[in-house]
């Protein structure tokens, strides 16, 4: 009899962007890799991914083909064993032993995901598809295989990654929980920030620095961000930055190898190495991007599957394109994020400038640079949310850092462009009124998207949401556009916060 098949692919070949053969009940890579298939008329409405009933994978099943690994032994049980009711979360000190450390490291993160309803494959698709999509600083081709082919216990940075990517996924609303005594507890977003907290911290003093453990702290950042807590962001943000000073990630960003070279002209490097190197590059990147160097851009994310896919290093042959490319059309999302970054970066310096007329002019050329900017991403993206949102949204929050420094200089006698201070005011207030109509435009835009894929948008964006309302609040007479607008600024703000769970931030 003939195999059965869906009629779409799988969720986890739909994240990988590999092929699925569709076989029912699961598809051949699922099937080889032992990890559950799902296919979208498996899910109900509300949600994408939802949790699954706990496998009773054997020892010998996680790969080590002995069934006598401790690591394997602690996750079968891990992965059989029902989480109780009244759980409590409380973190033990990890062992010294490098062995025992990675197995404890690898149970809590395990523990802490469960109790969240869910596995790691489900949080690492959750994370394929939203939060990557416009922070792509993990090489997905090796975590892939990190995370599917554990035949021991993962390195303790790894599994301190997995908790920072449950955390920064999790909405306790899109994981519905079984009726009954046996239903799984769930855990309060609170509860687990502090457990991930606690497990970064405690791996950071004990071992050396990786970019995976740079790449937790800064999703831990990400998600602070998001949530409102901009003082405990940036200091999340600068330990990374430290972390990658220490580990030296940063030597990552040099001039690419030339289009001609193999792997046969560089011994002792693979293809695996280039896949480390840019992963380091685009992780410093990320930090750069987040916290706000003419360097070449990070890597774009299709570049890495296909140095991955086909097994050469393809990473050198990535466009010429440098921070300055800016009307370049081959720069990806996360190459114009960092453009956006250093944009924004150059509008703070030109605030240091002492003479307010050489100062204008400097923001004359950055708001001109911006605009610019603005028009060729929007193209780009099609007006539709996606990897360029990040970009658009840093941008978008130079400009009103822009012309809200200009309306705020005390009044003083100008010449700059032969143009009174009272003249540059008033073609910030026109701008100003552009910029929020566009921020209107871009929320309306966001409104068919679920609160379980608002990951796919940047957090970033809900504070040019609230510059706009400060913006329309300050204003001694609203219109009526206005008015309406911040009505619908309002909505978006609160969509933000709802996935978020921000319920003081105001704006």
């Amino acid at each position: 009899m003939a195999a059965a098949h869906a009629a779409f692919v799988c969720f986890t070949c739909k994240a990988r962007k590999k092929k699925c053969d569709k076989v029912l009940p699961s598809c051949g890579y699922c099937s080889g890799k032992r990890v559950h298939c799902t296919y979208a008329s498996q899910l109900t409405p509300s949600t994408e991914i939802g949790p699954r009933t706990p496998s009773t994978t054997t020892d010998t099943d996680i790969g080590t083909g002995t069934g006598t690994s401790p690591a394997a032994r602690h996750v079968s049980v891990l992965r059989s064993a029902p989480l109780a009711a009244d759980v409590r979360f409380t973190l033990n000190t990890i062992p010294t032993e490098p062995s025992a450390a990675a197995v404890s490291l690898y149970l809590e993160a395990n523990r802490l995901i469960r109790a969240t309803g869910q596995f790691p494959d489900e949080i690492y698709t959750r994370y394929r598809l939203g939060i990557h999509t416009h922070l792509p600083v993990i090489c997905l081709e090796t975590f892939d295989n990190n995370l599917f082919t554990l035949a021991t216990a993962p390195t303790p940075h790894f599994s301190v990654l997995l908790v920072a990517i449950c955390l920064i996924t999790y909405l306790p609303e899109a994981v519905p929980q079984p009726a009954g005594a046996g239903a799984r507890s769930t855990i309060d977003r609170t509860t687990l920030h502090l457990a991930a907290r606690s497990l970064f911290a405690q791996v950071r003093v004990s071992s050396p620095h990786s970019v995976h453990l740079i790449q937790a702290g800064l999703l831990l950042a990400v998600y602070e961000y998001a949530r409102g807590h901009a003082d405990d962001a940036f200091t999340s943000l600068g330990e990374c930055t430290r972390m990658a000073y220490a580990a030296h990630i940063w030597r990552n960003i040099s001039p690419p190898r030339p289009p001609n070279a193999n792997l046969e002209d560089l011994p002792g490097h693979s293809a695996s190495s280039y896949l480390d190197a840019e992963e380091a590059t685009n992780t410093w990147w990320g930090l750069i991007i987040c916290e706000r160097a003419n360097a070449p851009l990070p890597s774009e994310p299709e570049a890495l599957a296909q140095a991955a896919q086909h097994g050469i290093p393809e990473l050198g042959l990535k466009p010429n394109s440098t921070v300055s490319s800016l009307a370049s059309d081959e720069v990806g999302g996360f190459g114009r994020a960092a453009q956006a970054a250093l944009l924004l970066d150059q509008v703070l310096k030109s605030f240091q400038t002492p003479n307010l007329d050489d100062r204008l002019v400097q923001l004359d050329g950055l708001d001109t640079a911006l605009r610019t900017f603005l028009t060729v991403v929007l193209e780009q993206s099609h007006g539709k949310p996606g990897p360029f949102c990040g970009a658009i949204s840093l941008a978008i929050r130079a400009l009103f850092t822009l012309h809200l420094h200009i309306l705020d200089q005390p009044r003083q006698t100008v010449s700059a462009k032969f143009k009174s201070l009272d003249q540059w005011r008033g073609g910030s207030r026109a701008a100003l009124d552009t910029i929020i109509k566009m921020v209107v435009d871009i929320a309306d835009s966001h409104d068919h998207v679920p609160p379980e894929r608002m990951d796919s948008l940047p957090p970033s964006f809900c504070y040019d949401v609230i510059l706009a309302l400060r913006h329309i609040h300050t204003k001694p007479q609203v219109d009526t556009w206005l008015r309406e607008a911040e009505e619908r600024l309002q909505t978006s703000l609160d969509r933000f916060d709802l996935r978020w769970g921000v319920g003081a931030r105001q704006p």
